[in-house]
């Protein structure tokens, strides 16, 4: 898509702010109107669309990442709720930090339980969250007691806290440290770093291929693009 606008506007509106396109507001692919809750996120997205295709080029919507969200939120969260939350609360029962290697391989099993283990137990006292965790690839399933507790615990996340969420615990497989991302306990790169933490291993210890190199980048620059979306919530 070519820059078809002239000119980009913030305007509050009766639910937060608009943007706008010379005069008219943006729209989402599947034409809700899209809210913006703060004027900093109003602002950041109208400095994307303001910045977009200029020099004849087309608009990429991959330079556009907090617009992106505004449309996620728009499109596939409003109204869905009770879907992706249940959701979250799969990824809870399979939390990536439950799976830990034997402890016949001392090396990996060593670096799991030193980085995972604190969060085992801040998941436990503070969350009142108290996961089974298991060996190898063998599949554990949480008792209900804990399913209860994460649902309680998604149950009043909505709109753009309940989008980037969603999008943090499912890029990272694990709903602890996606739920203490969203809690600002963990920075985006800390997230990475200990959702990520086997094959970060590996790769340190074995190298690292292009294509997975390139992967990691592109995940870690979409967890900091969350980031800075909360932050300006």
């Amino acid at each position: 898509m070519k820059r078809f606008y002239q000119s980009v506007s913030v305007q509050q509106a009766a639910a937060g702010y608009n943007v706008f396109l010379d005069k008219r507001a943006v729209r989402s692919p599947l034409k809700h109107e899209v809210i913006l809750p703060s004027q900093a996120l109003a602002e950041a997205v109208a400095n994307e669309w303001d910045a977009a295709g200029h020099n004849d080029t087309d608009i990429d919507p991959s330079l556009m990442p907090i617009f992106s969200m505004a449309v996620t939120v728009a499109d596939r969260v409003d109204g869905q709720e009770n879907t992706l939350r249940d959701e979250l609360v799969r990824y809870g029962g399979t939390d990536v930090i439950c799976y830990r290697a034997g402890t016949d391989t001392d090396d990996i099993y060593a670096h799991q339980k030193e980085h995972w283990d604190s969060w085992c137990q801040w998941a436990e006292t503070e969350l009142g969250v108290g996961l089974i965790l298991t060996e190898g690839l063998m599949p554990v399933n949480q008792p209900d007691k804990v399913r209860h507790v994460l649902a309680e615990l998604v149950s009043g996340i909505n709109g753009w806290q309940l989008g980037c969420g969603y999008r943090a615990i499912t890029l990272g497989g694990s709903f602890v440290l996606g739920y203490a991302f969203l809690q600002r306990k963990l920075s985006a790169d800390s997230l990475f770093d200990l959702c990520f933490l086997d094959e970060l291993y590996q790769n340190k210890k074995w190298g690292l291929d292009e294509e997975a190199a390139l992967r990691h980048t592109n995940i870690r620059s979409e967890l900091k693009d969350l980031e800075s979306i909360l932050s300006m919530l």
